[in-house]
């Protein structure tokens, strides 16, 4: 039987990746009030990137095979018409996508729990003044 795939982990690592890239190049925290302030727009800049683009059909479909679960949920935050385009078009891609773009806040989340406090915002904010 075939591993499942990590889609969390997966998400985990490229948020990680897209703030060790971008931030202090155009999202810094000295910009934002609060933590949360921060947060809200590194979540907005991580759903209008295209960090979660260049897989394959074949390796978007070898992704789904047993994260169905995740995928029911996905989908019920999905507008229905994208939804139901990518079925008829057989589109693995976009599912594979709406998945990791559902996974995004409470990774976010987690990564704001653990490795950007309040403390440390507060601290990164008063190093840049």
């Amino acid at each position: 039987m075939m591993q499942k795939y990590d889609y969390r982990q997966a998400v985990k690592e490229a948020i990680l990746t897209f703030l060790g890239d971008n931030v202090d190049y155009y999202l810094s925290p000295a910009d934002y009030e609060t933590a949360a302030d921060f947060k809200k727009a590194v979540f907005l800049e991580i759903m209008f990137s295209d960090i979660f683009t260049g897989y394959t059909a074949e390796e978007a479909a070898e992704n789904l095979g047993g994260n169905f679960d995740l995928l029911a949920q996905a989908i019920k935050f999905a507008p229905p018409e994208d939804v139901a385009e990518a079925i008829i078009l057989n589109d693995s891609t976009y599912f594979d996508t709406l998945i990791r773009k559902h996974l995004v806040s409470p990774v976010l989340d987690e990564i704001f729990q653990e490795s950007i406090t309040e403390q440390d915002f507060i601290a990164m904010k008063a190093e840049r003044e």
